[in-house]
């Protein structure tokens, strides 16, 4: 962000121009939503935060939050949406209780778009079970957030790039119970 320019005569920063206006507006949103992408993940990883915290610091709460998690191959459907901060609370729920994550963004894929105050980005995520001796799996994301005013998600879709067999958790994954496998499709509806 460029400084505020100062008319030497009067001491006094001298105004800007609509144009000039504008563009500090939106590399302020710029800003604005790389923190929050970044504070995200920190609790996401790093923190304590709980499934609540999480849906409430960075879901909106003026709109009806939508999120899905789906394969590439099955973009061109209408399902798979979860609507509402129980859904949604419900999808972090699953993933913390049966898996430990290790997410890496890629840095330079991040895109923001001010004006529509969205961003894009592509995720490395490694799974592990919680369980010992169960095969873990990578997973590749292309993520897209869009955000309400207040910064917080009001869309997420994060779509799996890396093939159907390692979208986590739906798609052909299978949760230990009891001394037995049982497909996931048995508890959840898929994505």
């Amino acid at each position: 962000m460029s400084p505020i320019p100062v008319s030497w005569e009067t001491n006094q920063p001298t105004p800007l121009n609509e144009e000039q206006q504008q563009r500090q507006n939106l590399d302020a949103i710029h800003q604005h939503i790389m923190n929050t992408l970044n504070a995200f993940y920190v609790d996401t990883l790093i923190t304590t935060a709980t499934t609540a915290e999480l849906t409430y610091y960075y879901f909106s709460q003026t709109t009806i939050p939508v999120f899905r998690h789906i394969p590439k191959e099955d973009l061109g459907t209408l399902g798979g949406w979860l609507s509402g901060h129980s859904a949604i609370r419900s999808y972090f729920d699953l993933f913390t209780l049966y898996w430990t994550r290790r997410i890496r963004v890629r840095q330079p894929t991040v895109t923001v778009d001010p004006v529509n105050r969205t961003c894009r980005f592509i995720l490395d995520v490694d799974w592990e079970w919680y369980k010992p001796g169960l095969p873990g799996w990578s997973e590749v994301l292309e993520c897209f957030h869009a955000y309400d005013w207040e910064y917080k998600v009001a869309r997420g879709e994060y779509v799996t790039l890396s093939g159907r067999d390692t979208c986590w958790p739906f798609m052909r994954r299978r949760i230990p119970s009891e001394g037995k496998v049982r497909d996931m499709y048995d508890t959840v509806e898929p994505c």
